[in-house]
């Protein structure tokens, strides 16, 4: 079905979000009645009110909307939802014939309900947090359907019942979020155009990624590079950069960067010192949601195999998702000594390591859900939801909920055989040393180019913080590019063998102006294919 202007979504699609099901199994998973439920629904004295009512608390729970919304939408109440949910009252579906006469008796039954649940309606004030939420999804995809997703699961984590598809009240101007702003004509007043504007701004997140992929591509075949490493290692790090000012963030206490406002720019950077990857997080949320984010969405040719971390990286999370894609993860670990091994049932770690070990793996656990976690990875790789989102869900799930325990326990078994190969295996904790150097130089660097505005983030919104730190790492992908390139010619000029031209990082900007006044001579651009001439200083000592 093809879309008609000012339309994100297909009709099938816009169904899809607000599905009902039809089959029974899936109908009871979603409706069935608590007796809590079913003592708020007997309160009603009329047989249509108690069939109303429940009807609208069966679908502000599932899939969040009303059910004057659901009428106006679909022109009627499917009958296998009203069916079953008359069943379990005892009531016959003929009984809700005359409950929509009055509108006013559904407004209020709906603002009671929702208050019992925590649930609100969206208003004016939630357009930015949805087109936030559009934005975070769109990294990892274009896909219309993908990114509504996005923003309807970001609405049910917020306790927001879902907007209608139809038509908003028209937003003044002034209440529009700035992006709005900067477009030639006002937006159309439904939610699915007000996104789709939003959305129009996403491709500049797809230029960045594209420029910063021609890059790096072109990169990897400049023969230094090969020197440092094949690509196929990487590591991940956050840095700081401050807030100008002092708002509502100076509450929120960092263990390492204090209590001053800024966030972090989370950036993968190769053996080969290209940052193939970089996003904006808050500087107070943990690092290790991340880590697969920047592996699997990223525009280059990279094929990663390794890759490392510091101990904010690594959770057993993480630990257990890494294999399923193909991934070794090694991160470096504070206190090792004080983390335990975990053995499989029936293993014993012998005198040595008895010290060391913890609970056995619950490998029953793991076998009784090892479906759900097989649609987990493929959920992650077909882009239905980011690897970040899930990993960020599934650490905020209370213990009981058996999917998180069954990961936990796979990365358990994997931290457990990372720990005794680095404490057995000397050339692996260099390598970790070497991949997280090679980052933290590339923060130093990036940290010099960031000195606009007092080198602090004046940026409020997420969108605006995403295009500086995209900005920003293409400018080091593109010095980084440059320093190669003329530091081959300039290795070959003075015949420095490649062991030690291994250790030369083209991390340095002592030769680039970075303030001053920026003059681009195009008459005296080489020619294609050509380099500048080297400086070549003459000696002191020379006659």
């Amino acid at each position: 079905m093809t879309k008609r202007k000012h339309q994100l979504l297909t009709e099938s699609e816009r169904d899809q979000i607000l599905a009902i099901p039809t089959d029974r199994d899936h109908l009871a998973r979603l409706y069935t009645f608590e007796p809590s439920d079913i003592e708020i629904i007997g309160a009603r004295r009329e047989r249509r009110n108690q069939l109303g009512v429940a009807l609208q608390l069966a679908l502000l729970r599932h899939p969040g909307i009303t059910l004057a919304q659901l009428i106006q939408d679909r022109g009627a109440i499917p009958h296998d939802l009203a069916a079953f949910v008359a069943e379990q009252l005892g009531l016959h579906v003929t009984e809700l014939a005359n409950y929509a006469a009055r509108d006013q008796t559904m407004t209020d039954h709906v603002r009671e309900l929702a208050a019992r649940l925590g649930l609100r309606g969206p208003t004016r004030a939630d357009i930015p947090f949805m087109v936030e939420a559009a934005a975070r999804t769109a990294w990892a995809t274009d896909k219309g359907m993908t990114i509504a997703m996005g923003v309807v699961t970001a609405l049910r984590e917020a306790r927001i019942l879902l907007p209608s598809i139809g038509i908003e009240p028209p937003l003044p101007l002034a209440a529009r979020p700035s992006i709005f702003r900067r477009t030639a004509a006002p937006p159309k007043r439904s939610s699915v155009v007000l996104l789709k504007r939003c959305l129009a701004y996403l491709p500049r997140y797809a230029l960045y990624g594209e420029a910063l992929g021609r890059l790096i591509d072109v990169h990897r075949t400049v023969p230094l590079s090969a020197l440092w490493g094949d690509g196929t290692t990487s590591s991940s790090d956050g840095q700081l950069f401050h807030a100008g000012g002092r708002g509502a963030a100076i509450g929120d206490i960092n263990a390492r960067n204090g209590n001053e406002p800024g966030v972090s720019f989370y950036t993968h950077v190769s053996d080969q010192y290209d940052p193939f990857a970089s996003r904006v997080i808050a500087a107070t949320a943990g690092e290790a949601p991340y880590v697969l984010d920047g592996l699997l969405y990223h525009a280059t040719g990279l094929s990663i195999e390794e890759h490392y971390t510091d101990t904010g990286g690594a959770s057993d999370h993480v630990f257990g998702l890494m294999p399923f894609f193909g991934y070794r993860f090694a991160p470096r670990l504070r206190d090792l000594k004080d983390r335990r091994l975990h053995l499989l049932p029936g293993q014993e770690a012998g005198p040595l390591l008895a010290g060391m070990t913890g609970d056995p793996v619950a490998i029953g656990h793991v076998a009784a859900h090892w479906n759900e976690l097989l649609r987990l990875t493929t959920s992650i790789r077909s882009g239905t939801t980011t690897a970040s989102a899930m990993l960020r869900r599934l650490s905020a799930y209370p213990r009981q909920n058996g999917l998180a325990l069954a990961l936990r326990e796979v990365g358990r078994i994997e931290r457990s055989i990372f720990m005794l190969d680095w404490l057995r295996d000397l050339d692996l904790r260099r390598r970790t040393q070497a991949g997280l150097n090679k980052g933290e130089a590339r923060n130093a660097l990036a940290r010099a180019l960031f000195f606009n505005q007092l080198g602090e983030l004046r940026d409020r919104r997420f969108e605006n913080q995403t295009y500086r730190a995209s900005g920003l790492n293409l400018l080091v992908a593109a010095i980084i590019l440059w320093n190669t390139r003329y530091l081959e010619r300039a290795v070959g000029a003075l015949a420095i063998p490649d062991d030690v031209a291994r250790h030369i990082a083209p991390l340095g900007w002592e030769h680039i102006s970075l303030t001053g006044d920026y003059r681009w001579n195009v008459e005296s651009r080489p020619d294609p294919g050509q380099l500048r001439p080297l400086r070549t200083p003459s000696s002191l000592l020379a006659a």
